[in-house]
């Protein structure tokens, strides 16, 4: 929420979509409003199984060009289970 919240304050148009949302629904999101990025916040490490297949195949359907950035107290375990987010 606060990274929805300082972007919006930088003037980026932020949509934000809650908690516990599939890869697929978040990469039809981003597709539907042509999002250059998409923001994650983890809370729970990613070294959760689940959780690291979730951010490989949501970087697999976004379009390359669609940073992904990844924060949160779960951000630092999740480097390497996508392709190109980053974390913070």
């Amino acid at each position: 929420m606060l990274a929805a919240a300082t972007a919006a304050a930088a003037d980026w148009r932020v949509i934000y979509m809650g908690a516990d949302l599939p890869a697929a629904s978040i990469a039809k999101a981003a597709e539907l409003t042509g999002a250059r990025a998409v923001a994650l916040s983890l809370i729970c490490p990613a070294s959760d199984a689940e959780l690291a297949e979730e951010l490989r195949t949501l970087r697999r359907l976004l379009p390359a060009e669609v940073a992904v950035i990844v924060g949160g107290q779960g951000a630092a375990t999740s480097r390497g289970n996508g392709r190109k987010e980053r974390s913070i």
